[in-house]
């Protein structure tokens, strides 16, 4: 039997403060959840101007619990139906190199993400509270094959759940059958997006188009857009979009490797 077609949308958080200053203050007070500058801010606002100027609606609606994901993704979902799913698996990664050498004594512990409860005092009303995350375990100190196979399986489970979930109209309402779709220009593929971090987002897209080295962009608040097809085969039809944004494509992070 064919399986549904699915969109999976992913936008990089924004421009960060301390992309841009040595001083600022955590939303949630944690040392590694900086929040956005001003320019990713206006980022944020262009992006829900671009997505509503399409007429862009999605299903679902996933997010890094780290607060410039958050905050990235705010102005677009603050004008929707669909709360926000916090999925830890999209989180940053804090790559091994930052971790200590090897000695007798055993490393600190990894930074933490923001709990739902710190995140939900920031963006009340937002948040999905009912929302069981997919990715149960802590966060890690990763290498890159780590990073690369917590994306897959991340991506790979939110699929899932998208496709036993019953069809929707793309603004998180379910409907009596896929044929029952309104003619919108998302009613060809159910919808979703993702907001995580670059290493997240080049591993992701890697992960669906099954080859670990393909170059994704993934500057800061850019899209990258796949579709599963009827074959299931995932297909990249954009590659680090920044179109909307009026400065273009800004910290276009990527792996060395």
């Amino acid at each position: 039997m064919a399986r549904r077609s699915i969109t999976i949308h992913v936008l990089r958080h924004g421009t960060r403060q301390d992309f841009v200053s040595e001083k600022w203050v955590s939303p949630t007070g944690l040392p590694k959840d900086p929040p956005l500058a001003d320019a990713g801010h206006t980022q944020a606002k262009q992006v829900a101007a671009h997505l509503r100027s399409r007429g862009q609606r999605f299903a679902h609606i996933f997010s890094s619990p780290f607060s410039r994901c958050l905050q990235t993704v705010e102005p677009f979902a603050r004008t929707q139906h669909t709360k926000v799913k916090i999925e830890p698996g999209l989180g940053e990664w804090f790559s091994d190199w930052h971790a200590p050498p090897a000695s007798p004594d055993p490393p600190p512990p990894p930074p933490r993400a923001p709990r739902f409860s710190e995140s939900d005092r920031l963006f009340p009303g937002m948040l999905d509270p009912t929302w069981v995350p997919l990715w149960k375990h802590p966060v890690r100190w990763e290498n890159q094959d780590d990073i690369h196979e917590r994306l897959k399986w991340t991506v790979n489970a939110i699929a899932d759940y998208v496709d036993a979930c019953p069809p929707t109209d793309n603004n998180g309402i379910a409907v009596h059958a896929a044929g029952a779709l309104d003619e919108t220009p998302n009613t060809s593929s159910t919808h979703i997006l993702l907001v995580t971090h670059a290493a997240c987002q080049i591993a992701l897209g890697r992960a669906l188009l099954g080859d670990r080295y393909a170059e994704i962009n993934c500057g800061v608040a850019s899209f990258g857009r796949f579709r599963r097809d009827s074959n299931a085969r995932w297909i990249m039809e954009g590659n680090g979009e920044v179109a909307h944004l009026s400065e273009g494509m800004q910290y276009n992070w990527q792996f060395t490797e």
